[in-house]
């Protein structure tokens, strides 16, 4: 259940470096905006993916792809906001998620771990986790 959050939180943060996410990113602190800019550098480099594909998510349209599915499980793996079994760290998460969205991203965060409890394959479930964290607020998704 932790994981479900953690990768809910974690979306909430990953959404940033896009012109088209759709929080802005005068919305958030310099400190998710100094968190998100290496992760998705890193993951960009290590996956190989397009920023096409990157934006087609943040406009809400999630691509079953495994270089996509691989990208997501890297912002979290890298960013330290999973573990490599998927275990979410909250501490971390809860001071990325700006203030003005912290509850809901949690409340959701939560609710999507749950519906992805039986999905044992760790980038299936965070790409799951990614999608229906988006479909429950788009307005509070972020992804980068």
């Amino acid at each position: 259940m932790c994981t479900a959050l953690f990768v809910v939180a974690v979306s909430s943060v990953l959404a940033l470096s896009s012109v088209q996410a759709i929080m802005k990113q005068s919305e958030f602190g310099p400190k998710l905006k100094e968190f998100v800019a290496p992760l998705h550098t890193a993951c960009v480099t290590k996956t190989g993916i397009d920023e096409a594909l990157i934006d087609r998510v943040i406009n809400g349209e999630f691509i079953e792809e495994p270089i996509m599915k691989s990208y997501m499980t890297c912002l979290l793996l890298e960013g330290t906001l999973i573990d490599e079994k998927g275990e979410p760290n909250l501490e971390l998460v809860e001071t990325l998620i700006p203030e003005k969205i912290k509850d809901e991203s949690l409340k959701n965060i939560k609710s999507c771990y749950v519906a992805q409890r039986d999905v044992k394959e760790l980038e299936e479930k965070i790409f799951k986790v990614f999608k229906c964290y988006y479909e429950l607020n788009p307005n509070i998704f972020i992804f980068f």
